[in-house]
């Protein structure tokens, strides 16, 4: 079974070098994927 984290890029999380950090502490934490809702 694959895990992945949704996120709604809304406020803070709009910010595309947040969703950058977010995108590489996900990878580096074993998740399978970042999607964006």
């Amino acid at each position: 079974m694959k895990h992945g984290v949704f996120v709604a890029p809304f406020g803070h999380l709009a910010d595309p070098h947040r969703l950058m950090d977010l995108g590489r502490a996900v990878e580096e934490s074993g998740w399978d994927g970042l999607f964006l809702w």
